[in-house]
């Protein structure tokens, strides 16, 4: 029987990940994190200004990663006066800023 490592490496990365979404929006195990940056407390790993780094999550995943973050962006008590002053931006914020740092 041939086995298709390529197959196999992506099941494994997509189990991988999906802990890490459980992690992330279920146990909600990055909110401190996110917390800390969204406020200016905390230096993210990103600027606002780099390029987004692609983050291998399969579409389904990366929506309800997607989903909560925008969520907890809205609900966010304290902010930073960069990020109160957004307003289109805010996704890509949260694409290029916030999924980076709960993705690591």
């Amino acid at each position: 029987m041939v086995r298709d490592k390529a197959a196999e490496a992506a099941a494994e990365r997509s189990e991988k990940n999906e802990a890490l979404v459980k992690f992330i929006v279920e146990q909600k195990g990055a909110e401190d994190t996110l917390q800390a940056v969204v406020s200016g407390e905390k230096q993210p790993h990103f600027e606002f200004t780099q390029k987004w780094v692609p983050i291998l999550f399969d579409d389904q995943q990366l929506d309800r990663i997607v989903k909560y973050l925008t969520g907890f962006l809205h609900n966010c008590e304290k902010v930073s006066d960069e990020v109160s002053t957004m307003s289109y931006d805010k996704i890509k914020y949260i694409l290029v800023v916030m999924l980076p740092e709960v993705s690591q």
